[in-house]
């Protein structure tokens, strides 16, 4: 499953956008990961949101 959340709840697909790491990002959607799943219910924040805040631009026109 590519969407399995970690103990504080992140899928690997946030981890990836948090770091930048747009070849993993391409990987993980190839394989079905969710670009919506939000990290966890007390946070919406989506793989999006992650890679915005890190301000990775060129994350989130990949992700779009």
């Amino acid at each position: 499953n590519v969407d399995v959340k970690a103990d504080h709840g992140a899928c690997p697909i946030h981890l990836a956008a948090d770091e930048g790491h747009v070849e993993v990002i391409r990987e993980l959607l190839s394989a079905g990961s969710n670009i919506d799943v939000p990290a966890t219910p007390g946070c919406n924040w989506t793989p999006l949101f992650f890679a915005a805040a890190q301000v990775k631009l060129h994350i989130p026109l990949r992700l779009s």
